[in-house]
C-alpha cells in the first residue's frame, strides 16, 4: 500500500501516506468499518471537484498514463536522472523552477 508514498513534513515530523485513492479503496474494500466507509464518502465528497493541471512526481512510473489535459512534470533526484525522457514529461530542477513554471502561463508539452 506504501510503494508510491507521499512524504509530508510537519512541525519537525515526518508523515508517510498514501495518495487519496488509495485511502478511499482501502477504507471502502479492506477496513470496511462503519468509521471508515463514512471517512471514503467523505473523501470522495472533498475531493471529487478538483482540478489538477499538473502532476509533479520524482519518479518516472508516477507520470505515466496521465491524460494529456494534465503537465506531467520530473522533479530532478539523483535516482531519476535519464537523457531521454518519456513524451510529454518535463524535467524540473527545483520547486523554484517548478513554480515559476506553474504560476505563469499553461506550460506547452
Amino acid at each position: 500500500m506504501f510503494q508510491d508514498k507521499i512524504t509530508a513534513r510537519f512541525k519537525g515530523q515526518t508523515l508517510f501516506m498514501t495518495n487519496i485513492e488509495a485511502q478511499i479503496a482501502y477504507k471502502r474494500y479492506i477496513a470496511k468499518s462503519e468509521k471508515d466507509m463514512a471517512d471514503a464518502r467523505h473523501l470522495e465528497l472533498v475531493f471529487q471537484g478538483l482540478k489538477f493541471d499538473a502532476m509533479i512526481e520524482d519518479q518516472f512510473k508516477g507520470l505515466s498514463g496521465l491524460p494529456a489535459s494534465i503537465v506531467a512534470i520530473l522533479l530532478t533526484q539523483p535516482w531519476n536522472r535519464r537523457e531521454h525522457l518519456p513524451q510529454g514529461v518535463l524535467r524540473m530542477n527545483g520547486w523554484p523552477q517548478i513554480a515559476a513554471m506553474l504560476l505563469t502561463e499553461p506550460a506547452q508539452v
